[in-house]
């Protein structure tokens, strides 16, 4: 590390550790204050990294510093902050058709600019843990550690890099990764959220189902040849309004947190904690209160505990609208749930006490 390098990480404070495992802390620019993500790699492409830096992508965290040292490559990136596309299918199993597009012609866009460098940069990691998800619908692609450039004169990748169920099969050495990886990975995840499957396991259907097909393609050749004809066809596919298939499904996006996901110790423990927190409200004691008077109490009170357990499970999506730190780190994140919970418990118990004097009338 020259000394110019070590100038440069010098004015970013460390803040704390994300993911000790991955390299990946919380850092703060000392005169701008404004928090980054320092991430730090043991496999990487360096000229992968070097060239986005001097080439920014729309909706890829900007890299600020690239630094080599003794085997690592140090890198000083911008922080998005937002839900990533895994968590939200962990609280929806599927996703309406209208916003699988949505997504896949973001990704579409995204990958568009990443393959038309010089030369051109492959992902080779398109998964929902890499994609993540603002408030307004819009999405960003994230972690470009597998990330290669395309190169003609190669037959087959020399590292293998990928995650399982995503990666296309040229990852595990039997071709050269090139554009159709990056597409084939983006038709799985359309499965994915279409059907909470991946396509081994169960296929979406409809003419959705056929692009999908096609991009999930054994053979390179056969699936599209460039992401500009994914677009394309995700477009004439929106056209030809596709979207009234898989309609029920859309209403499970209303199932309280817990539920949405399938899994049964998960959907066990949620239904016992409801029912936790039904049977605590309605077991409210007021000696001052008798009749309609204490059941309306008991009704308001088991409303906030409700409240409190949607709010803090991201119900329909409403930390994005109503956060105290919509932009802070993980830790300012939780805390501003919990502050949350308890504006709304003070809130239940300042409405309880105008109300007293009208339910002990009733």
């Amino acid at each position: 590390m020259t000394l110019n390098d070590q100038a440069a990480l010098a004015f970013y404070e460390e803040l704390g550790v994300l993911n000790e495992e991955h390299g990946i802390s919380l850092v703060q620019q000392v005169e701008t204050k404004k928090i980054y993500l320092k991430k730090v790699l043991r496999t990487y492409n360096r000229s992968v990294f070097e060239q986005l830096k001097k080439h920014p992508v729309g909706h890829m965290p900007r890299l600020l510093e690239v630094i080599e040292d003794d085997g690592r490559l140090i890198l000083i990136e911008e922080y998005l902050s937002g839900d990533t596309l895994e968590e939200r299918l962990e609280q929806q199993s599927v996703l309406p058709k209208e916003t699988v597009l949505s997504y896949a012609l973001q990704l579409c866009d995204i990958l568009q600019q990443l393959h038309s460098l010089h030369p051109p940069v492959i992902h080779r990691d398109i998964k929902p843990s890499n994609i993540i998800l603002a408030s307004d619908g819009t999405l960003s692609l994230i972690d470009l550690n597998a990330a290669k450039h395309q190169k003609s004169d190669t037959t087959r990748d020399t590292v293998l890099l990928g995650t399982f169920g995503y990666a296309a099969p040229e990852q595990y050495g039997f071709s050269s990764s090139g554009v159709q990886t990056d597409i084939y990975a983006v038709g799985v995840l359309m499965n994915v959220m279409l059907t909470g499957h991946f396509p081994a396991d169960g296929m979406a259907s409809g003419r959705l189902g056929d692009i999908i097909r096609r991009c999930i393609a054994l053979s390179p050749e056969d699936r599209y040849p460039q992401v500009a004809a994914l677009h394309r066809a995700l477009v004439a596919c929106q056209k030809a309004e596709c979207l009234s298939a898989n309609r029920p499904t859309d209403l499970g996006r209303f199932l309280p947190p817990g539920l949405r996901g399938g899994k049964p110790g998960k959907v066990l423990a949620s239904v016992l904690g409801y029912a936790a927190l039904i049977w605590l409200g309605l077991g409210v004691t007021d000696h001052s209160l008798t009749g309609t008077g204490l059941l309306i109490e008991r009704l308001i009170v088991t409303a906030c505990f409700l409240a409190m357990a949607l709010y803090s499970g991201n119900y329909l999506g409403v930390q994005s609208r109503f956060c105290l730190f919509p932009n802070g780190n993980p830790v300012l994140r939780l805390v501003g749930i919990l502050l949350a919970d308890v504006g709304l418990f003070l809130l239940t118990t300042l409405l309880l006490a105008l109300l007293q004097p009208v339910l002990v009338l009733l």
